[in-house]
């Protein structure tokens, strides 16, 4: 059975909610970023957009999930300096 394009990003949250490791801001992040996703493949973020769908406030929350998501590849993460913003990759991985 082939999966379409839209539901693609819901098996992976599926994933994500059996994941005993993720927690809810991760989860509210994980979502955030599918929602700024345009197009295939990479894309850049903004750490103030993402929090501000996310519902998240500090920095160091911010930069705690991203780096957990990241290492547990669910996304691919390329953190940059100034207001360019970070580059990001939401992983579409077999579950």
């Amino acid at each position: 059975m082939k999966t379409s394009k839209r539901a693609e990003p819901l098996r992976v949250l599926a994933h994500l909610v059996r994941d005993s490791r993720v927690g809810p801001v991760h989860l509210c992040v994980f979502l955030a970023l599918v929602l700024s996703k345009r197009g295939t493949g990479s894309f850049d973020v903004q750490r103030r957009e993402v929090s501000r769908l996310a519902k998240i406030k500090g920095k160091g929350t911010y930069y705690r999930v991203m780096k957990d998501l990241a290492e547990w590849g669910y996304i691919g993460y390329w953190p940059r300096k100034g207001r360019e913003g970070s580059e990001v990759e939401v992983r579409m991985m077999q579950c």
